[in-house]
């Protein structure tokens, strides 16, 4: 992947070629290097049965140590590539800032956040919810580009709120 964006030269030529790059970057957060990276390390689409089997496949998902009743929590597998699984964590940063524009992403990462409230106070409790932010990222990211639909920050709370008022009719 990388070899191929070297030789291809700017980052903005290369992406006009892939028409889903353009779907990926109304995401906030996300930018065309990012996109490029998620596009061509997937590489297509119906690769995936099921959206949520990208993070696994770039190592987002906690590792298994099962034995008899013991299930302890591992940390991330880290298979895939390493440079994407890294740019989707600063694409969780960029959406849980402050001052970023309010969406269903970022209200599920300050959700997660205000679970770890409870918790000890360390530093791996943010980078827990950054991870798995990056996750959730993924997964949205894999199934805009799989159905080709148009990002809408707030379409779960938009659909939370029709069936709100169904039920009060």
């Amino acid at each position: 992947m990388t070899v191929a964006m070297h030789n291809l030269g700017n980052i903005g030529q290369i992406a006009k070629k892939h028409p889903e790059i353009e779907l990926l970057t109304a995401i906030y957060g996300v930018g065309e290097l990012t996109a490029l990276a998620f596009v061509l390390t997937i590489e297509d689409a119906d690769r995936f049965n099921n959206s949520r089997d990208v993070g696994a496949y770039l190592g987002m998902v906690p590792g298994q140590k099962q034995s008899g009743g013991s299930d302890p929590q591992q940390r991330i597998t880290k298979e895939g590539d390493r440079m994407v699984r890294w740019m989707l964590v600063q694409c969780a940063h960029c959406i849980l800032r402050k001052n970023a524009p309010d969406s269903d992403l970022k209200r599920w990462g300050e959700k997660k956040r205000i679970e770890q409230v409870g918790k000890p106070v360390k530093k791996s409790s943010k980078k827990k919810v950054l991870v798995a932010m990056a996750r959730k990222l993924s997964v949205v990211m894999h199934k805009i580009w799989a159905n080709g639909e148009v990002y809408d920050p707030l379409y779960n709370a938009k659909r939370r709120v029709q069936a709100q008022e169904q039920q009060a009719a």
